[in-house]
């Protein structure tokens, strides 16, 4: 090989080196920075349901129901009173209502539920995306996704399985800008303490629900809702300006679970007297002189009685300060509902540094980087740099 040759070849490797290591250096830089910058999000707040949250179906003009439907929580409807299709004085074989009642119309009751409907919809709209989770466009189905405001300017589509991971603390709110619709047999899942009662669907137009949907989270929908054959919902069903139709389905409220908190010693200190076992003491005879010390172990009187005493539990006497004991809280959580944890493989969420391939890339353009600088050392080395 000629000088001239080596002489491209080496300011070629002299070249690549700087923007390969600079690249994956200015990758790696991109990655740490965003990530931490998307940890660092504001905390999601859940809307406020206020009057709405006893509801697990309310509409604002008609609940019409098919079949066996029940609905655990409360039925409303505001401000009419058409409500077809559960059970009444003279129908049988419809939808029932179980845990809650049927307010239809009422100005107690349902009015103010949809006004509170009202507020809580506006507070879901408004809530801002948190990270870059922007699922305008895309398929919930295989998607793993931690606590967050999810927007999509069009419609939301779920087919398959979504997982929702948290805690029990964890709020998601999705956002669609049109409708929700559920594929046949899709499926939400709650992972690591996730609560339904913390999951909100604001839907800017109808939300469908089809066949065998296994739907979780509260949906507030601004025109429609209708569940198709054997939907289960956990969470509530509500509409804002029009009607909810349902079809042989399951809908049962969530509400979150509530937390006891108690207070317990670790050691129960019975109340002590000075004198322990003094009780029940008959001496046959007096003693003619008192003992000179009360209260401490091993008492002995300074002259013995002339017949001696019968004493039960004498043996020994206890301080008159019982001992400190500290007390221990413990915090019960009894969830309103159980929900099957499912897990499923890690897909991605949106954010290019929070998929594997990203960072493998990086990694690569590291490797060669160094590899090339290890290179052109060793070559100066040999004095053919």
């Amino acid at each position: 090989m000629s000088s001239r040759s080596r002489s491209v070849r080496g300011a070629v490797r002299r070249g690549v080196i700087p923007v390969v290591v600079v690249t994956s250096m200015a990758l790696f830089t991109l990655g740490v920075v965003a990530g931490t910058a998307a940890d660092a999000s504001p905390v999601v707040t859940a809307p406020t349901l206020g009057a709405a949250a006893p509801f697990a179906v309310l509409a604002h003009t008609t609940v019409t129901n098919t079949g066996a439907s029940v609905v655990s929580g409360d039925l409303g409807v505001y401000p009419t009173r058409a409500v077809t299709g559960f059970v009444t004085s003279t129908t049988r074989g419809a939808g029932t209502v179980v845990n809650g009642k049927q307010y239809l119309g009422t100005t107690t009751v349902a009015k103010p539920a949809q006004a509170a409907l009202s507020v809580a919809y506006t507070a879901a709209m408004a809530a801002p995306a948190t990270k870059t989770k922007t699922v305008t466009g895309k398929n919930l189905s295989g998607m793993k996704l931690d606590a967050g405001v999810y927007t999509s300017t069009s419609a939301l589509a779920l087919t398959g399985v979504l997982t929702l991971t948290g805690s029990a603390s964890s709020v998601f709110i999705f956002q669609a800008a049109s409708t929700l619709i559920t594929g046949t047999g899709s499926l939400v899942v709650l992972d690591g303490g996730v609560q339904a009662c913390n999951v909100f669907w604001q839907v800017g137009s109808a939300a469908t629900l089809k066949t065998g949907s296994k739907f979780i989270g509260t949906v507030m929908a601004y025109a429609t809702a209708s569940l198709t054959k054997t939907v289960t919902v956990t969470g509530r069903i509500l509409v804002k300006t029009g009607a909810v139709t349902l079809l042989t389905d399951h809908v049962t409220e969530a509400a979150c679970a509530e937390t006891t908190t108690t207070t317990s010693p670790t050691t129960t200190p019975p109340t002590v007297p000075t004198t322990v076992g003094t009780t029940h003491t008959t001496p046959t005879t007096t003693p003619t002189t008192a003992p000179t010390t009360v209260g401490t172990s091993h008492t002995t009187p300074t002259t013995t009685p002339t017949t001696a005493p019968t004493t039960v539990g004498t043996s020994h006497t206890t301080p008159t300060t019982p001992p400190a004991t500290s007390p221990v809280t413990v915090s019960t959580s009894v969830p309103s509902s159980a929900a099957v944890s499912v897990v499923v493989p890690t897909a991605h969420t949106g954010e290019p540094w929070a998929g594997w391939l990203y960072w493998l890339v990086v990694a690569s353009l590291g490797a060669l980087g160094f590899g090339l600088l290890a290179d052109r050392l060793r070559r100066r080395r040999l004095g053919r740099g």
